[in-house]
């Protein structure tokens, strides 16, 4: 499923203009990623936990060249799902 997928999903199951599904999805995306540069977690109940994580500064071995390539630290997201979601199980 990618972004045109739930637009579609949108507009079909609640009558909203495919358009209008655009901007809402477009502006829930924005406003989570904007949330987890800022450094906040995002909760969604009964769905799970959106945790932005810094991974610091590793060397890295090119396979390429066999040199060691120093990363730089980064900026990103851990996903831990609620207990209410099972994949294999019910639900």
């Amino acid at each position: 499923m990618n972004k045109n997928d739930l637009v579609t999903i949108l507009s079909q199951e609640h009558g909203v203009p495919k358009n209008q599904s655009k901007k809402i999805i477009d502006f829930l995306f924005e406003t989570l990623i904007k949330t987890l540069k800022s450094g906040k977690s995002i909760t969604i109940r009964g769905f799970g936990t959106f945790k932005p994580i810094v991974k610091g500064k590793r060397n890295f071995l090119s396979p390429k060249t066999k040199q060691i390539i120093e990363l730089d630290e980064k900026l990103t997201v851990k996903f831990k799902p609620s207990g209410n979601i099972k994949l294999n199980g019910e639900n």
